[in-house]
Parts: C-alpha cells; structure tokens; sequence
C-alpha cells in the first residue's frame, strides 16, 4: 500500500470506529500485511476487520481466532443454485430445468462460489441444451 494512501487512511479513521472486511484474500506477504495492520490501530474500541480467505497460511499470518464455514446443506445450496439461475424465468416453461438444477447443486458440494458462478453461466443460456 502507497505511503501516501496509509496517511490519508490513517486520518481518516483516527477514532472512528469502524468494520473492514478483505474478501477472498490470497496475499501472505507478512510485510505488507503488517503496513496494512498499523493503519487501523487508529480506530476506536469496538473496531473491527474481517478477513475471508481459503489459504491457511493467510489465517495463521493473522494470528486471531479463525472461523472454518462449512458447506451448506443441500436443500439451501438448492435454493441459492434456483434463486441465481432462473432471473424471472417461469419455471414452468423448461420443467426440466429443476432437475437439472438439482443435478448440478449437488456437484457443487454445498460451496456457495461455485452455485452461483454455476448458476450465473445457466442462467445466460436460452436453450435447455445449451
């Protein structure tokens, strides 16, 4: 992170409280998570970051409490997979797309990233075999 943009942010959480999450973080440079790290020690009690990642070598560079989320469950990973792939289709008009739909969230093994990449890519299709 420029040293520039460290002093802006610094000044502008110097005591607010504040919550920041780093999503899907793959960098483990320890270095430059450190620079990152003292930026945020302006901010008042109660302030906190959240980092995502599936790298453990990002989690143990933390040095906090890691929260392993499991997978969901097939009946929710169903759900989400109808939700994101139908976009204000009546399902009614491919009743074969249920099933199919069934089939490939429960490939997907409950992992929310790949449901809905999934459901993204089917939802873009206009023919059933596509």
């Amino acid at each position: 992170m420029g040293g520039g943009l460290q002093v802006k942010l610094k000044e502008r959480l110097n005591g607010k409280r504040f919550l920041v999450v780093h999503d899907d973080v793959w960098n483990d440079n320890y270095p430059e998570w450190d620079d990152l790290r003292n930026v945020f020690v302006q901010g008042n009690i109660g302030s906190k970051i959240i980092v995502t990642t599936r790298k453990e070598s990002i989690d143990l560079m933390m040095g906090s409490k890691a929260i392993n989320v499991g997978t969901l469950s097939d009946e929710v990973s169903r759900d989400l997979f109808k939700r994101h792939s139908q976009d204000n289709r009546d399902p009614k008009e491919h009743p074969k797309l249920e099933e199919i739909g069934k089939q490939i969230a429960d490939k997907c093994k409950g992992l929310p990233l790949a449901l809905k990449a999934l459901a993204d890519i089917l939802r873009c299709k206009s023919e059933l075999d596509e």
